[in-house]
């Protein structure tokens, strides 16, 4: 990503696409540090928890089988040293379910 910034004009929007990038923190801590969005795909066996919340919940539970996309802020990972604040997409369509944070 260093070598990538300067080469990018400073008023462009930049969002990075990745699958399963969020385990890595140092990626999305990375990429949010250029002034960049992150865009990651995380895996269903992850936890988060609403901001306004104090439980954990399964990654599964943030989607509903309506087909439609909720987006929830929350702090993702049950592990302190783990945790980021994030907004959460969550999307269930026929068995397919897809989470995506920003």
């Amino acid at each position: 990503m260093a070598l990538l910034r300067p080469a990018i004009p400073a008023d462009w929007t930049v969002i990075v696409l990745a699958d399963r990038g969020l385990y890595a923190k140092w990626l999305y801590q990375g990429i949010v540090a250029c002034g960049w969005h992150p865009f990651l795909r995380i895996n269903l066996q992850g936890q988060f928890r609403p901001s306004h919340s104090s439980r954990f919940r399964p990654l599964r539970q943030a989607a509903r089988l309506d087909g439609l996309t909720h987006r929830w802020a929350v702090v993702c990972f049950k592990t302190r040293a783990a945790q980021l604040r994030w907004t959460l997409l969550a999307r269930c369509r026929r068995l397919q379910m897809r989470f995506y944070g920003s």
